[in-house]
């Protein structure tokens, strides 16, 4: 046999003994089944570390999903409170200009309508240290 590429000639191979070679392929198909094994495992772990990762996001979802829940629950409670705010203030500036319309008097029309004024923003207005609470610090 000649290699004509490299100008090599091979004259002989020498045939291998027997027990030499079920050794040789013993030791392949002992190598091939321990690096299947482990390459098994590291799949096996690396698809178990996913499935724990998975399972950590799904739980951070739900938790998001009910603190989103609970917020906009909160923030319906604050609009039904402002509506029914707003609804209050409306009577009190229609009393306020009903009691104006009342106590007219044309002498006295601008010193009146100035202490009504005064009246009107201590009434809707109270002090700081009256005032309620905001709703974030009863929470």
């Amino acid at each position: 046999m000649t290699i004509w590429s490299a100008g090599y000639k091979i004259r002989d191979i020498k045939p291998l003994q027997e027990d030499k070679a079920v050794e040789m392929g013993s030791e392949i198909l002992t190598e091939g089944f321990l690096f299947t094994v482990a390459g098994g495992l590291v799949v096996w772990e690396y698809n178990k570390s996913k499935e724990k990762e998975r399972l950590k996001e799904e739980k951070q979802r739900i938790h998001e999903r009910n603190e989103n829940a609970r917020l906009e629950a909160m923030i319906h409670g604050l609009d039904v409170r402002m509506v029914d705010l707003e609804q209050i203030l409306k009577e009190v500036l229609l009393q306020h200009n009903n009691n104006n319309k009342k106590q007219e008097t044309s002498s006295s029309q601008q010193d009146d309508d100035q202490k009504n004024k005064a009246q009107f923003r201590n009434s809707v207005e109270p002090s700081k240290a009256s005032r309620p609470r905001r709703w974030y610090h009863l929470y």
